[in-house]
């Protein structure tokens, strides 16, 4: 049989088709925008039809980006996901793998978890007041990530449960993450308005509030703590990957490899044991503590 021709198309081109096609399905604006920045940076290197692209060539590209491994491996991604794309067209051959398929990705270094102990968590309640108290409370009692949290409306707090909609979520998935007792003190506390709950423009300013709130009380701070401590004790408490994985927006393999069995079930228990003695008064930490 003849060799079917692959047509002249060239990365700027297929970059464009990309991205328009994210956006005719809807994708979350982040996760469009990550795209966009990634891609282009790619289209300027590679001036060329996207099938004379190899292997080699994506490898070097990679190689001399000056980014740590875990941002070189988004890159790859996105490229990836760029000529899978090219190849549903008809842009590359729909019968073997893309040359960015092959591409290796970076070695990571292995992710050590660090995470705050129930006294501090105690210790961060009473002395915390307002949107600072509540900030914490949201990534420690229901593990959402800052810029999760720069995101959140008012309106996403319900009664039982907290939406994180698909445009507010760093994996661009909606997720249902509970209100657990601690949350629910503490959100019980504080008068809802309308709109965004913190209103901070960029993710520097919101990191300094929430990390100047966990320090005000005493507390060293911890790079992604919050989130670190809901994942483990969360874990802990329910024993099940797959349900954490779903509160937290992850994976359960993740959770598995780096979560698990490092804190016991009374521990987890403590954690999110309701951290005020009474409402409407000054909080103080529990004895359990």
């Amino acid at each position: 049989l003849a060799k079917i021709q692959l047509p002249d198309i060239s990365v700027a081109d297929a970059v464009e088709g990309f991205l328009e096609a994210k956006d005719r399905a809807k994708m979350s604006d982040r996760y469009v925008t990550e795209c966009r920045l990634v891609l282009k940076k790619f289209q300027a290197a590679f001036r060329c039809n996207i099938a004379g692209i190899t292997t080699s060539d994506l490898a070097a590209y990679i190689d001399r980006l000056k980014l740590g491994p875990r941002s070189k491996n988004n890159h790859r991604q996105t490229i990836v996901a760029l000529f899978s794309h090219a190849r549903r067209r008809g842009y590359l051959d729909r019968d073997k793998k893309t040359e960015a398929e092959h591409l290796e990705p970076a070695k990571e270094p292995s992710l050590k978890i660090e995470f705050y102990k129930p006294q501090d968590a105690a210790r961060i309640m009473a002395n915390s007041e307002g949107l600072g108290r509540l900030a914490v409370a949201l990534g420690a009692f229901a593990g959402l990530r800052s810029s999760e949290m720069m995101r959140l409306e008012w309106k996403d707090i319900g009664s039982k449960y907290i939406t994180i909609n698909a445009d507010k979520a760093k994996t661009s998935e909606r997720r249902l993450v509970p209100i657990l007792p601690p949350l629910a003190e503490i959100l019980a506390d504080i008068k809802r308005a309308d709109g965004k709950i913190f209103d901070y423009s960029k993710p520097t300013y919101f990191s300094r509030f929430l990390l100047g709130t966990i320090e005000a009380a005493g507390i060293e701070s911890i790079d992604n703590g919050l989130r670190h401590s809901f994942c483990t004790y969360r874990l802990a408490a329910v024993q099940s990957a797959a349900q954490v994985a779903l509160e937290a927006g992850n994976s359960p393999k993740t959770l598995f490899k780096y979560y698990r069995e490092l804190a016991t079930e009374e521990d987890a228990a403590i954690w999110f044991a309701p951290k005020a003695a009474t409402k409407g008064k000054k909080v103080v930490a529990l004895k359990a503590a």
